[in-house]
């Protein structure tokens, strides 16, 4: 069974998910308490859109292993995606029971919530989330980790329409480096847009395109925002531009 394992994770490394499922399935068949099978069985499943089984394998999975988190979490996932959000919502808060501090659990409830437009809930989690990591040392991850929250917290106050709140928290994630100061420049210039404050939006979109002079979308979002504010022919000028030699 062990080599079958091994075959199922190389078969799912070349995305050849079929093979891999039979590989798992045998393995399973021959050991069905051992959990490692059935959890190449259940991603192999989940890859392949087989929902209702990859459900299955993970309820096993979480008999067989009542202190993980994983396998509640998954199950949440697969229920998110069905549409069956009060079953999502139980088993997120039975991951959260065994890992509290998880962001991939902390995450997927936030992510939950906003999809439900329970926004307060969604924003007590991020923000709480995002005092946690911030209270840790200084590391790649970490910094990778606030740069999903901030974008996140600024999208459900954005939704919402606490406009000063999103700017906020995209300036927030702008400070995090030259990355991330590229893709709040983006969202602050959508936030102004979204809110009809084209004169901020046109301003903040010329800072951006300042600072990454050679970056097309830049170019195109202020050809739109000059349309926006109905300089219809110099917004046309700008996109002509952009399609010379392209």
């Amino acid at each position: 069974p062990e080599l079958l394992d091994l075959l199922g994770d190389a078969y799912s490394r070349q995305h050849e998910y079929g093979e891999a499922e039979k590989a798992y399935k045998t393995a399973v068949d021959a050991e069905p308490d051992e959990a490692s099978h059935r959890k190449g069985l259940a991603r192999t499943l989940l890859s392949e859109e087989k929902l209702e089984s990859a459900l299955e394998q993970y309820q096993r999975l979480s008999r067989l292993e009542p202190e993980s988190s994983e396998n509640f979490l998954r199950m949440s996932q697969i229920y998110r995606r069905q549409g069956k959000f009060d079953l999502a919502e139980k088993n997120l808060l039975l991951a959260k029971q065994h890992e509290p501090d998880s962001l991939e659990v902390l995450y997927n409830e936030a992510l939950l919530y906003q999809m439900e437009a329970r926004y307060d809930d969604a924003e007590r989690v991020l923000t709480g989330a995002i005092s946690n990591v911030k209270a840790r040392s200084a590391t790649d991850s970490n910094a990778n980790a606030l740069s999903i929250l901030y974008e996140m917290l600024g999208g459900v106050y954005r939704e919402q329409g606490n406009f000063a709140a999103a700017l906020n928290s995209f300036e927030d994630l702008g400070k995090l480096g030259p990355t991330e100061h590229k893709r709040s420049q983006m969202l602050i210039v959508d936030t102004y847009r979204q809110n009809r404050d084209i004169d901020h939006a046109l301003s903040e979109a010329k800072s951006a395109m300042a600072d990454y002079p050679d970056d097309q979308s830049l170019k195109a979002t202020y050809a739109l925002l000059l349309a926006d504010a109905g300089n219809t022919g110099q917004g046309a000028k700008l996109l002509e531009s952009l399609l010379a030699g392209n």
